[in-house]
């Protein structure tokens, strides 16, 4: 009987942290280790982030687009070792995009600011993959 009333009281002490999401600016990586070797990971929206496993016991959480999705890794026994949801900010404050309208619509323009800023060609905007 204490047991159980002992594994209870571990999982609801657990579920605030178990629930708080993973935040990732887009266009960047957090390192997420893991307490088990993973096998399965599933993204909910891989627009949203994409996720690589680093080994067996770490996962690199990219961010790709603005939203919020869920993670979910499993080990080999199909056990969960992660269920979180990834939240896509905009990543830090080095980043300005101005938004002008005229008669022919709306047209918006990206500047880099570190500690200058510079114009971002239209073909590098935010989120789009660096030339090769």
């Amino acid at each position: 009987m204490r047991a159980a009333i002992l594994t209870a009281l571990l999982v609801v002490l657990a579920l605030p942290a178990w629930a708080e999401p993973l935040r990732v600016g887009r266009d960047e990586v957090i390192v997420v280790p893991l307490n088990g070797a993973a096998r399965d990971v599933v993204v909910g929206n891989p627009r949203v982030a994409d996720v690589q496993v680093q080994g067996s016991r770490r996962l690199v959480v990219i961010g790709k687009g603005y939203g919020e999705t869920s993670l979910t890794v499993l080990d080999g026994a199909g056990r969960v070792l992660l269920s979180q949801p990834v939240v896509v900010t905009g990543g830090d404050q080095r980043q300005v995009s101005v938004i002008t309208a005229d008669k022919s619509g709306f047209k918006e323009t990206h500047f880099s600011c570190a500690p200058r800023c510079v114009r971002v060609l239209e073909d590098q905007a935010p989120g789009t993959p660096a030339p090769k």
